[in-house]
């Protein structure tokens, strides 16, 4: 009879452990009986965004900036240049599958474009803080950039924010020219 009380304690201890070994980001969930990959996996629309970019460098004379914010409904893009404000109204939906593929669909002002690619995590299987997505690497005579990281700043079953920091030079043979980004989008998962 004496064994049991430590059997049991030591159940508790084991499963307690096991639950929060699930939480991976910050502002994930404390407790969560499900491992980032089943939260991930499913539908998700996107709620809010927020978008700034700016150039700097000798080709320009004063800063560029552009600016784009998502409030459920309407885009709005505002840029340095010629400070008028654009409105669109504008969805997006991204589908996590099992198999590493996404699907993802836009539209935009009644044009809705799709696509499908893979995703995976960048970080490694264990850690899983952030998701690589398809093949959107671009090169050219002047520039060379690697998009396709984002980063999970919070995963629960309902809520998705994904973070995504980028700073693009310009290579060597080409004008001092660098290309600061920074964008946080933050979804819900379709029930």
């Amino acid at each position: 009879m004496k064994k049991q009380p430590i059997i049991i304690l030591s159940i508790l201890f084991l499963l307690l452990f096991s639950i929060n070994s699930c939480k991976k980001g910050e502002n994930d969930p404390f407790v969560s009986l499900s491992s980032r990959n089943a939260r991930l996996i499913g539908t998700w629309e996107l709620q809010q965004s927020d978008v700034l970019g700016h150039y700097e460098g000798e080709f320009y004379e004063e800063p560029y900036y552009s600016l784009q914010t998502f409030d459920g409904t309407i885009l709005s893009t505002t840029e340095s240049n010629d400070d008028t404000t654009y409105t669109y109204s504008y969805s997006q939906e991204i589908i996590f599958n099992e198999d590493g593929i996404f699907n993802i669909s836009t539209t935009k002002d009644n044009q809705t474009n799709t696509m499908s690619d893979s995703w995976w995590w960048i970080d490694s299987d264990k850690n899983k803080t952030g998701i690589g997505f398809g093949n959107y690497y671009y090169e050219d005579d002047f520039m060379e950039i690697d998009y396709n990281k984002l980063y999970i700043n919070k995963l629960s079953s309902d809520e998705l924010v994904l973070e995504q920091n980028m700073e693009i030079k310009a290579l060597e043979d080409a004008d001092s020219i660098k290309y600061v980004y920074s964008a946080i989008y933050k979804f819900s998962k379709k029930k």
